[in-house]
């Protein structure tokens, strides 16, 4: 893999021969040899599919009111990218958060009936905080994490942890192991406290924190990540 400096390549995106021409999370542009997509088709992935595909022909049938309402709303996120902020059309954050609600209900989140209706909250659903929490199962060793929202919406809360790690290790890329996905849900305005169970006794673990409106309109929040250690309880 390389990377460059030079403004002739600043903004190159996408495959030349054989080489994938991209920018990593810290905004640097990289050259590296285009690999094929990998395609294990899990059980998880086909779910994923399904709820995706089911949230694009849900699109298809709605009104140019309802699409309006939904690019109103999409004009109100903005995204960050290596060449600065944007935004994106409606169709893409309704497929988007549609998606994710009916595949986090297909996981089985407490998610409500998939109405499109277009939220009328300008922006993202933003937790008020994210963090470690104190784990307190009995007899056992794990992680454990507190969410907290001040608003009006219930919520649900869907959390996925890593592997383990060695203490030294302080940053994690992901994937994130879908087996782990799991859900809390919140009544507004509440704290929430998540756990992972059965892991190993001071490894590093990280967890990744996301949360949707429960019912339509249907909201979502950024990602939040946390580095945690695992405690044994006895």
């Amino acid at each position: 893999m390389a990377k460059f400096t030079a403004h002739l390549v600043s903004t190159i995106r996408g495959s030349i021969a054989g080489i994938n021409y991209t920018a990593n999370q810290f905004q640097q542009n990289v050259a590296r040899r285009r690999t094929s997509p990998v395609n294990p088709n899990t059980t998880y992935q086909s779910m994923m599919r399904s709820a995706f595909a089911g949230a694009e022909t849900l699109w298809q049938s709605l009104t140019d009111v309802q699409r309006t309402a939904w690019n109103d709303y999409a004009a109100t996120l903005s995204f960050t990218g290596p060449l600065g902020a944007y935004t994106v059309p409606g169709r893409q954050v309704f497929i988007g958060n549609m998606g994710t609600a009916g595949y986090w209900k297909a996981r089985g989140a407490g998610i409500g009936a998939l109405t499109p209706t277009a939220p009328t909250i300008p922006g993202f659903l933003d937790l008020d905080n994210v963090t470690e929490g104190l784990y307190t199962t009995a007899a056992s060793t794990g992680i454990a994490f507190d969410a907290t929202y001040n608003g009006a919406e219930d919520l649900e809360i869907m959390a996925q942890r890593s592997v383990a790690y060695n203490p030294s290790r302080n940053r994690f890329k992901g994937p994130y192991a879908s087996a782990t996905m799991d859900f809390t849900s919140l009544v507004a305005p509440q704290t929430v406290t998540g756990e992972f169970t059965g892991l190993s006794e001071d490894y590093i673990y990280f967890i990744l924190v996301r949360a949707i409106t429960g019912d339509a309109p249907f909201r979502l929040s950024a990602k939040y990540y946390l580095r945690t250690t695992a405690i044994t309880n006895v």
